[in-house]
């Protein structure tokens, strides 16, 4: 699906769904799933997505402003851009090759050991 807006659904179930420039705003949308989906470009704003799943999912140029993602699942999940500070992500599961989608904003780096390869974080 291309350029589209969800501003009534209640709940959103996606395993596997390619959307581009969509917009989820203002939705409680508790447990949907998205698993393994393509979210390009999109933005989730001012919403309730807790319980979320976003499992394996492409989230290149996604935003999350204003969100509740406690206990949302993003494991495996690549390229997404959270502000802790904006966006409530209490409980919520990431891997570690996820902290850049987290800590990007702080410009600093992230690495496990002083011989292996660093994780560099830029401002968003």
């Amino acid at each position: 699906m291309i350029s589209c807006s969800y501003s009534h659904t209640r709940t959103f179930f996606g395993t596997g769904t390619n959307e581009t420039y969509c917009n989820f705003f203002n939705l409680k949308l508790k447990k949907s799933i998205f698993q393994k989906s393509r979210l390009f470009g999109g933005g989730f704003f001012s919403g309730g997505f807790k319980w979320a799943s976003f499992l394996g999912s492409e989230l290149s140029g996604a935003v999350f402003d204003q969100t509740n993602l406690e206990k949302a699942d993003f494991r495996e999940a690549e390229n997404y851009r959270i502000d802790p500070e904006s966006n409530r992500i209490k409980i919520a599961r990431f891997d570690l090759e996820g902290l850049p989608g987290l800590l990007g904003k702080y410009g600093i780096k992230i690495g496990k050991r002083p011989n292996q390869k660093m994780i560099r974080l830029f401002l968003i």
